[in-house]
């Protein structure tokens, strides 16, 4: 789960939701729930697209950071 991703999103003004998301990287709602939960592993180009539209100012190691990461 990408709990950085998430709060950022939550951050946001306005708020970007997991629909904002799928329509960003023309996906699927569920598609992209699934990315952001972990369920599924999210390209890099999706990811990059998500960095560069919508938090061009945050680091990609910042955003998609992992459980996995810090074990």
């Amino acid at each position: 789960m990408f709990y950085n991703l998430l709060a950022e999103m939550a951050r946001h003004r306005p708020r970007i939701t997991k629909l904002n998301i799928a329509e960003c990287l023309e996906i699927s709602e569920k598609t992209a729930r699934n990315y952001l939960n972990g369920t599924s592993k999210i390209p890099w180009s999706d990811a990059l697209k998500i960095k560069n539209t919508y938090f061009s100012e945050l680091e990609m190691e910042y955003l998609f950071e992992t459980d996995e990461n810090n074990n």
